[in-house]
């Protein structure tokens, strides 16, 4: 028996790991049904901001939710987010999920109808992280 450090987020032991761990959840469910779902607003040509997801289990995870600094407050976070809320709807979901840090704007999410699950103090130093939920 030996053990290995593999520092790669793709390599061909990650992959296994994956394939193992959802082959086991799927003894339990009936798949996980994924769909990516992005939303991007763009001017110019230009990405200004956008959203990057994904719907399982019936349930919208938000990755990623940016606006460019010079477009923000404007109210186009709000028309990203709104925009991914009614996709994922349309796709049967009954909640979305993310992660979120303090110091990104958490005042954002709870206007719009999320609520605190859980909090990890010191992720990073200093600051705490959230997962946070709204049920649709």
């Amino acid at each position: 028996m030996r053990i290995e450090l593999n520092t790669s987020f793709k390599s061909r032991e990650v992959s296994f790991i994956k394939k193992k761990l959802d082959e086991y959840n799927l003894g339990y469910t009936d798949g996980y049904n994924e769909k990516p779902l992005n939303v991007f607003i763009n001017e110019k040509g230009e990405i200004i901001g956008g959203l990057v997801g994904i719907t399982y289990w019936n349930w919208l995870y938000i990755d990623r939710l940016w606006v460019d600094k010079k477009h923000r407050g404007k109210g186009l976070g709000a028309k990203i987010l709104e925009t991914a809320e009614k996709e994922a709807r349309l796709r049967g979901c009954t909640g979305i999920h993310l992660d979120v840090h303090d110091f990104q704007n958490i005042a954002f999410y709870k206007k719009r109808g999320f609520k605190i699950q859980g909090e990890i103090k010191d992720l990073p130093e200093e600051h705490s992280r959230y997962l946070i939920i709204k049920i649709l």
